[in-house]
């Protein structure tokens, strides 16, 4: 910091309409000459004040985002008008949900879209759209003859509503400046909150007239008219002007946003904008569209996308929108005569909390705003949880019309609770979420901001449609307390998740966001800010003060004056010894309350050059200085004369040409196409295991099968289904010993060979007990390859692709389960016993295909070492990677690793179980557990009995395999995304959401199956879809790749097999109960599983790693174990010393092979020939089938974490 001259940054606190106190001598000069640069600069510091303009500009945009709360307030009372005049006839529960939930969904595909039409035609233009769709939609309301052109209406203001709540956020966040944004942007919340006190005010005023909602909804349109008609008055935002070369009409705009400022000023500010915008163009267009949606998930703009995400929908999962839509009746329903009047309270006070809001958000901050109020939400909601608990209700679980007296004052405090809970929601999570737009960078900024809104309506949807069944199901003390773990859960995500961007620009919010959540990084950078701004007003002070002394302009051969800079640069320094590198930083649009001094001579930056910007980096988001550190051993990048004096690990010289491989020898297939049939072929046998799981659910429900097995009991199916997991059991924990004696391919063969044996016995079952023979046969089989495909993918695996590549290989699961559910379908068609024995045929077609095509498969090079096989596993290493590389360099770093890791793993002697057990005894415990929870949170619930599920819900017959079918390529889709989420975001993240969502989706299965109505059916199949999907999404694959690669390789096969075998012991009691649970508990069995998902978050939470990226030979360190002594060199002293592994000064994380220093230059190189190679691809398939198989497809590496460095080198 002491070499980085500052300066001045006015203090986001100042009111905007305040003058300071050199405001007058600053507007002297503001047309001076230029001859003095210190004039000048205070001039400059008055040109960025705001005036009145920007707030007048504000409301006239918010009064579009007022109709988003004037819908969500006149539906309450417009349900209690049409109960009360039955002017549509009797209303049941479903068709309130439709009418109050089609808005949502229509808001839902409106913020979708609307991120299209703001980049072509500019974000003004769809604010006029989104007011002409809300004028539409009122008439179509208000002129409704039936429900269904009420619902029609609804979704087409639905649309309208989703293109406002996307639009004006991000038109007032590019507009605002940065010590102003919170407020402005609260500013539209404000409207929006004023737009639903006016609707419940109009909805009481015809509450008792008979039509009088025909009125409330065409009132809809009148701010609509008003806010269309501002249009020709709104200016366009400037970014969008300057993007599209209308740098005239947005010098216009910074004229009416800046009254203070000059013309040459804002021209200047313009040209600047316009040309930070032109460079980004020029990254931007060499990428494809595809890949532009890919940044949203990788880096800083992940964090931001999932920090969006995440607010918007914890606001609407809070439950406020049960109140908003339903608060009329429920009032009506606790007694109240005027349930419309007393709905205006709720409103009044949502109304006060935004004006509340307005004021403080910007001193407060959000991240405390949201840290005080979501807590006491949570104490409101369970308050009139309690209270709703003393009401009494009829057995439907409905609270009774006739409330007796003694228990009227649980109503009044109800009320209570309801105010306190709007007023915190309106001052936190009502406005929060609504600043989203200040997370993403611009290139990002439209595509994130209408998927966060799209979330937040997807959300919606889900409540508006959901709350009265919940109700009924739960009754309203369990729905209020279900909301308030909802809020409970949310507020663990802003604790651990949520930075305060408090008084940050744009880009500096987003910069923060550079290798994690940004807390600790968004406070340090603002304290710093903080203090460089005190320290530059107390220096300008004294400047100011010798102002008048000056009588002869500065020289401008040394100093010139520069008045707003493009590019914010940061310096960063080691030890005050110039300069490393230069980080862009700068948003040219925000406001930069002063100016600093430059030599005219230098053309970069460096120790004594006054940065563009009042602040350096905080450490937390600085790059880990790689400090030169003394050699040892253990190092692979050692001097060539240094190595000779030690006994090291040379790999051996191989030929390329005389490869074991058939693939690689004689086709010529090496590293990414290699890499990629590995996996494919290998998740054959996954392919089987998920084949297997479908396959039986589909036969269970056949009528054939049911009379050749003379109608089976349950405990009968049970068994059939359970034992497939008894032979999976004790063949997953041989086959440790047995792939660490044989090999990987020969326990791969057996399993397959085994498989098929068994699929052909239950195919030509004779009765009840030749199938469970064949199915135990077939569980020997599953047990193999489930233990010892994953091993094997994990050791043939890059570290950077690893995760990726295991969860391709997981989906092959799903696909065999899909593929045998959509058998069983097609099968149906069948006459007699052919349609259940024709789907099992499939099986030993399938095991065959593996047992024969296995000899293709390289053998894993990590088992070749241990068993001293060097040369064999060298050449499989040159095979795995590119064949670009002719000096072999990467594969024999690799090998270099393994046999050093193997030659460890010999000197720490026994590895049997029990020394398994008692030395990596947390790690063991880390996979059975992954393993236990990925069945106990109710996968197989599904998996198996899928159309038993459906048949209870009211699918019959074909149609509940049907709608499998359809739930089973859901479940294949679901796990496309974590191939590129999980070597980028972790597998932390993934399991944590996963098992939220899961059990969210099993509670709300459970509750419908409860409620038994007209709608159970489409929403059991809706909540076991989304399910499926989540699961696949995160339990499915995540387990399967994690317990490999924890392990060392001397008990990587062990570790496997006993996770394999908690896998299946689960299996197995899930298999086992699940239909003796369902005829006994029936929905509560969904329950019971929704509670082990969240048990599985706990665990997940407190006690597993991050792996991503970090090779298996560097687990140990990860781990914090001991390794085993190994000689260490000091070069400093040349004393040979012995050494644990776990010595910090040998043994660093490191996150990526490929980000050796040796090969960052090529890696780099690699990543931009394969950019190249995409830009010139014209088919789209292409480029996304290039992006998924290659190796290097991902800039993000993983970082290099501290591996020691030579200095000497």
């Amino acid at each position: 910091m002491s070499n980085i001259e500052m300066v001045e940054r006015t203090s986001s606190i100042d009111d905007p309409f305040a003058e300071p106190a050199h405001a007058k001598s600053a507007k002297a000069y503001a047309s001076d000459d230029g001859s003095s640069a210190l004039r000048t600069a205070i001039a400059t510091g008055n040109m960025e004040r705001v005036g009145v303009m920007m707030w007048v500009l504000t409301m006239c945009a918010a009064l579009c985002g007022s109709l988003f709360g004037y819908d969500t307030g006149y539906v309450s009372s417009v349900l209690v008008s049409l109960d009360q005049f039955g002017d549509f006839g009797l209303l049941g529960d479903g068709t309130k949900q439709f009418i109050t939930s089609a808005t949502s969904l229509g808001a839902l595909i409106g913020s979708v879209c609307a991120m299209f039409p703001s980049d072509w035609f500019g974000r003004k233009a769809v604010i006029a759209l989104a007011n002409i769709v809300f004028i539409v939609g009122a008439i179509i309301q208000a002129a409704a003859h039936n429900t269904w052109t009420l619902i029609g209406g609804r979704f087409v203001v639905g649309i309208g509503v989703g293109i406002a709540s996307m639009i004006v956020p991000l038109w007032i966040g590019e507009l605002a400046p940065a010590h102003l944004r919170g407020r402005l942007v609260t500013l539209n919340v404000v409207f929006l909150t004023l737009g639903q006190l006016v609707a419940t005010a109009v909805g009481a005023g015809f509450e008792g007239v008979h039509g009088g909602w025909r009125y409330t909804v065409a009132g809809g349109a009148i701010p609509a008219i008003i806010s269309l008609a501002t249009m020709a008055w709104l200016p366009e935002s400037p970014r969008y002007d300057s993007h599209r070369g209308n740098l005239e009409r947005a010098v216009r705009t910074f004229r009416r946003i800046y009254p203070h400022a000059t013309e040459e000023y804002c021209r200047q500010r313009a040209e600047d904008l316009a040309q930070a915008l032109h460079q980004l163009d020029t990254r931007m267009e060499k990428l494809p569209y595809m890949q532009r949606l890919r940044m949203l998930l990788t880096g800083p703009n992940a964090r931001a996308l999932a920090i969006a995400c995440g607010l918007q929908a914890m606001q609407q999962l809070s439950g406020f929108n049960t109140l908003m839509y339903y608060s009329g009746t429920i009032f009506e329903a606790i007694g109240f005569n005027k349930p419309v009047a007393v709905s205006l309270i709720v409103s009044a006070t949502n109304f006060l909390a935004t004006l509340f809001a307005l004021r403080f958000i910007d001193l407060i901050g959000r991240r405390r705003v949201l840290l005080w109020s979501v807590p006491i939400m949570v104490a409101a909601l369970v308050f009139a949880a309690i209270c709703f608990a003393f009401l009494p209700t009829t057995p439907s679980g409905d609270v009774v019309s006739d409330i007796p007296s003694g228990r009227k004052v649980w109503t009044y405090l109800i009320i209570v609770a309801f105010i306190i809970y709007v007023f915190f929601y309106g001052f936190g999570i009502g406005n929060v979420p609504w600043q989203q737009g200040e997370l993403f960078a611009i290139e990002t900024r439209a595509v994130g901001t209408s998927i966060a809104t799209a979330t937040n309506w997807a959300c919606n949807l889900i409540i508006g449609a959901t709350y009265l069944s919940l109700a009924r199901a739960a009754t309203s003390s369990g729905s209020f307390g279900f909301y308030a773990g909802l809020c409970a859960i949310g507020f663990v995500f802003c604790l651990f998740c949520f930075p305060d961007t408090r008084g940050l620009s744009l880009e500096e919010v987003h910069f923060i966001f550079r290798g994690s959540w940004g807390i600790r990084a968004a406070e340090e950078l603002r304290n710093e800010k903080k203090r460089v701004a005190e320290e530059a007003r107390a220096r300008d002070a004294i400047e100011a003060a010798l102002a008048p002394r000056m009588d002869s302009p500065m020289d401008a051969s040394t100093t010139q004056f520069v008045k707003q800079p493009t590019h914010i640069t940061v310096t960063r320094t080691r030890n005050g010894d110039g300069d490393l590198d230069a980080v862009d930083m700068l948003d040219p649009l925000d406001d930069y309350k002063s100016t600093s001094f430059t030599s005219s001579g230098t053309s970069g930056m460096n120790g004594s050059t006054p940065a563009a910007l009042p602040l350096s980096l905080p450490s937390e988001i600085q790059p880990p200085e790689l400090a030169p550190v003394r050699r040892s051993h253990s190092l692979p990048y050692l001097h060539d004369a240094a190595q000779s004096e030690i006994d090291v690990v040379h790999p051996p010289q191989v030929d390329a040409s005389q490869s074991t491989n058939p693939l690689s020898r004689y086709l010529g297939m090496h590293g990414d196409a290699l890499m990629m049939f590995v996996t494919c072929f290998a998740s054959l046998g996954v392919f089987m295991f998920g084949y297997d799981q479908g396959v039986m659910s589909g036969i269970l429900t056949h009528p054939a099968f049911k009379e050749f097995f003379e109608h089976p009991t349950a405990a009968q199916v049970g068994t059939m289904v359970a034992i497939l997991e008894i032979g999976a059991l004790l063949t997953s924990l041989l086959s440790g010993v047995l792939a660490d004696r044989f090999g990987r391919k020969a326990v791969l063969v057996w399993g397959a060979l085994l498989f098929s044996l068994g699929g052909m016995v239950q195919t030509c079952a004779l009765g009840y007990r030749s199938m469970v023979v064949g199915r135990i046969l077939s569980g020997f089989g599953v047990g193999f390859l489930s233990m010892i495909v994953p091993t094997y993918q994990s050791e043939v695996s890059p570290a950077e692709n690893r995760g990726k590549l295991a969860c391709i290989e997981f989906t092959g699961n799903i696909v065999g389960y899909m593929a045998s559910v959509w058998f069983d379908y097609a099968s149906g068609l069948l006459e007699g016993n052919m349609a259940w024995r024709t789907p099992l045929l499939v099986q030993p077609m399938i095991g065959l295909t593996l047992a024969f095509g296995s000899v293709l498969l390289p053998e894993s090079p990590r088992w070749l070492c241990d068993q001293d096989r060097d040369k064999e596993a060298m050449l499989v290493l040159t095979d795995l990677h590119d064949k670009d590389d002719p000096r072999h360099v990467r594969a024999k770093l690799e090998f270099w690793e393994i046999k050093t890791s193997v030659l460890q793993m010999r000197a720490q002697g026994d590895r049997s179980y029990r020394t398994m057990w008692q030395r990596l005894r947390y790690r063991t415990l880390i996979g059975m557990s992954s393993q236990m929870f990925a069945q106990l949170n109710g996968i197989n619930v599904i998996s198996y009995y899928a159309p038993l599920v459906f048949e209870s819900a009211g699918w019959i017959g074909r149609d509940a395999i049907l709608m499998t079918g359809l739930n089973a390529i859901m479940y294949v889709l679901s796990t496309i995304p974590t191939w590129f989420l999980v070597d980028t975001w972790g597998r932390r993240p993934i399991l944590l959401t996963g098992a939220l969502l899961c059990a969210l989706t099993l509670g709300a299965c459970g509750l419908f199956l409860r409620a038994n109505v007209s709608y159970t059916p489409t929403a059991v199949v809706a909540c076991v879809i989304l399910f499926n999907a989540a699961f696949g999404f995160s339990w499915g694959p995540i387990p399967w790749a994690w317990t490999p690669e924890i392990m060392p390789l001397a008990f990587r096969a062990k570790g496997s097999s006993l996770a394999a075998a908690t896998n299946w012991v689960f299996n197995w009691i899930v298999g086992q109960l699940t239909p003796v649970l369902q005829e006994e508990i029936g929905w509560k069995l969904y329950l019971l599983h929704a509670f082990f998902c969240l048990c599985s978050f706990v665990v997940v939470y407190l006690f597993y790693p991050e792996t991503q990226g970090v090779p298996l030979e560097e687990m140990d360190t990860l781990f914090g174990d001991e390794g085993a002594p190994i000689p260490q060199m000091d070069y400093e002293t040349g004393e040979v010393r012995s050494s644990h592994g776990s010595d910090p000064e040998v043994c660093r994380v490191r996150r990526s092979i490929s980000t050796h220093p040796r090969f960052f230059d090529d890696v780099q190189q690699e990543v931009q020939r394969r950019q190249r190679e995409s830009a010139h691809s014209t088919s789209w398939l292409a480029q996304t089938w290039s992006r998924m198989t290659s190796a290097f497809g991902s800039q993000n590496r993983g970082s290099y974490e501290a591996l020691p460095v030579d200095s000497t080198s």
